[in-house]
């Protein structure tokens, strides 16, 4: 017997990163980098490991292909944050592309759940500060968890995916 453990495991990506905005400090490079990992592990398992089930297959690896693009998300920010030869402006840029970056991400997320994720665009400029772009990341990550395990399988078993209603006896 399998379990699926990859919304399991967005979510404790998604507490690391909460961790990391509701502190207010500026996170050390190394955190931020193993954040990034994460997530790009999450990407490679997310992508291969989709079980069938889902009625939005298609829209679903692509909000997975997202994932690593808030991987890459996380290392602007360490860019921005930690990169001591960038001028503010350059790193103020770097920011404003993480957002952008978050909206497409945010696209990807209302396509296949059907939720939106980002919470501080409503705050401006204001908006482009390291902790809320990490909490926007997180949310972002929270909403496909939450959306795998509301409507992904009960458990994997090779290939097969065992629906969390289906019937005990066809599973045997």
């Amino acid at each position: 017997m399998g379990d699926w453990s990859l919304p399991e495991k967005l979510l404790k990506i998604e507490e690391g990163l909460r961790g990391i905005a509701a502190s207010g400090n500026v996170p050390s490079r190394n955190e931020l980098r193993s954040w990034y990992f994460e997530l790009l592990d999450a990407a490679r398992e997310c992508k291969d490991t989709i079980p069938g089930g889902f009625d939005n297959i298609e829209d679903l690896s692509d909000a997975c292909n997202q994932l690593r693009e808030a991987a890459f998300a996380v290392d602007d920010i360490t860019e921005a944050l930690h990169n001591n030869s960038k001028s503010v402006s350059e790193r103020m840029n770097i920011l404003r592309n993480v957002d952008k970056r978050l909206d497409e991400i945010e696209n990807a997320v209302i396509k296949a759940t059907g939720r939106p994720c980002r919470w501080s665009r409503e705050l401006g400029d204001s908006r482009l500060r390291h902790t809320l772009l990490i909490n926007d990341i997180a949310a972002c990550v929270h909403v496909l968890a939450q959306y795998m395990l509301e409507k992904g399988p009960d458990r994997v078993e090779g290939k097969c995916s065992i629906a969390k209603d289906a019937d005990q006896e066809a599973i045997e």
